[in-house]
Formats: structure tokens, sequence, C-alpha cells
């Protein structure tokens, strides 16, 4: 599981790629992302974006909730 902003994102892109091999998969994701069938399909990856700066202050959820729906999804 990788929380966090884009640095977190790049840390898990390097991971991804050096537990697979290469990188065949890549994107600026936002929001939630699972990578499945990574080595050999023993390992999945999950990335969720934190915080969701673009939404109005009220309707961002909160570390705790974010990382509950990383979990969940």
């Amino acid at each position: 599981l990788f929380i966090g902003d884009s640095t977190n994102r790049g840390i898990m892109h390097y991971i991804l790629q050096k537990i697979n091999g290469s990188l065949s998969e890549w994107d600026k994701a936002h929001n939630l992302k699972l990578y499945k069938s990574i080595n050999s399909n023993h390992t999945d990856l999950s990335f969720s974006y934190y915080p969701q700066f673009w939404l109005p202050a009220n309707h961002r959820p909160a570390f705790d909730k974010a990382v509950f729906q990383l979990i969940k999804w």
C-alpha cells in the first residue's frame, strides 16, 4: 500500500519496476490505483493520492479514511 503525493507515487513506480523487472504500467494517478499481476501474480500494489487538494476542504477525506479506502479497495 502506498499513500501520498507524487513523490510516493514515484517511489511506488520504482519498486514496481524492481519487483516486476520492468515498468509495464505508468500513469500520474490522482486517485486510487491498483496494480495486479506483479511479480508473476504474487504481489499487488495499490496507491492512493493524498491529500486530494483539488477538492474543497470540507470534502477532502481525512487521512485515516483515505487509508481505510485503500485497504478496502
